[in-house]
């Protein structure tokens, strides 16, 4: 049986508990998307928009949007004015050129 610690000073009610249990696959496949699509390297060298990125990623600019905004929501991302994204939390990427992967 899994023993559930508290994180912080709280933990979830059980609504939000069972909310992040059903939700749990959907955020596993935008990072996983965010990944494959090596948006972290696109931006390492700073904000740029989705409109600025679509093209060199071969994406649909308002589909990139939305995805940027959804990895925003996250914290992957963070929005700056004039809809740019720049690196959240994750400030210095590591880029994955795949030499390392076990």
């Amino acid at each position: 049986m899994i023993d559930h610690q508290e994180v912080g000073s709280e933990a979830l009610p059980p609504h939000a508990q069972l909310i992040q249990m059903g939700t749990a696959s959907w955020v596993s496949a935008i990072v996983s998307t965010a990944a494959r699509t090596g948006i972290a390297d696109h931006l390492a060298n700073g904000p740029r928009s989705a409109a600025e990125l679509a093209g060199p990623m071969g994406l649909h600019a308002p589909s990139l949007h939305r995805f940027m905004r959804s990895l925003t929501g996250l914290g992957i991302l963070a929005e700056r004015d004039g809809q740019r994204f720049a690196l959240g939390w994750t400030r210095e990427p590591d880029k994955f050129d795949g030499k390392n992967a076990d």
